[in-house]
């Protein structure tokens, strides 16, 4: 369960998808006001609402939503989209808007680009794959992650940023023969 900004309780379940009841107080008792339902069948394993309102839900074999204010399904990504997995533990925002997921095997990354976000894949980049049950991130913005093998503290320097190194290839094996000391000219080969 999570209580929004605006006192509204959403409730994920395990096979009924995701409720929004909204209620308000008569004489100190609460009154349902008004219960949406989303994601009708999908498992749901986390809750956070980003700085902009957004509520973004984890799943437990369908990855990750963002519903915006009015309810609608603003972004879906999952494991066709670049996600590590599909099966979400927690979900956290940093101060520069990045959403953060983790999952058991690993943390992800969603960078904001333009009207959506760039999934970076934080544990494959920084070979970091630990059974993650949380993250929290504090008000210094570093991250804190809850894992089978204690805690973890992470301090982001936007690595995604960072341009690839330069390949430059020195040799190569073929069978039994060796290319080596390139010098730029074309070098070809059999498809063989």
């Amino acid at each position: 369960v999570m209580l929004d900004k605006k006192g509204d309780l959403w409730a994920g379940t395990r096979d009924s998808g995701l409720l929004k009841i909204s209620y308000h107080y008569i004489n100190g008792i609460p009154q349902l006001k008004e219960q949406k339902h989303f994601l009708s069948g999908i498992g749901i394993r986390s809750l956070y609402e980003d700085s902009k309102g957004n509520v973004w839900v984890g799943s437990r074999y369908y990855g990750v939503y963002c519903i915006n204010k009015q309810g609608n399904i603003i972004h879906h990504f999952n494991q066709s989209s670049g996600l590590t997995s599909n099966r979400t533990a927690s979900i956290a925002e940093d101060k520069h808007g990045a959403i953060w997921i983790n999952f058991y095997s690993g943390l992800d990354k969603l960078v904001p680009q333009e009207a959506s976000f760039r999934v970076f894949n934080f544990s494959r980049f920084h070979n970091f794959f630990t059974n993650i049950q949380a993250i929290v991130i504090d008000n210094d913005h570093a991250l804190w992650l809850a894992t089978t093998q204690g805690l973890v503290n992470i301090s982001d320097g936007a690595i995604e940023n960072t341009e690839p190194l330069k390949t430059i290839i020195t040799s190569a094996v073929l069978g039994d023969s060796t290319y080596r000391h390139f010098t730029g000219e074309k070098i070809n080969l059999a498809y063989r």
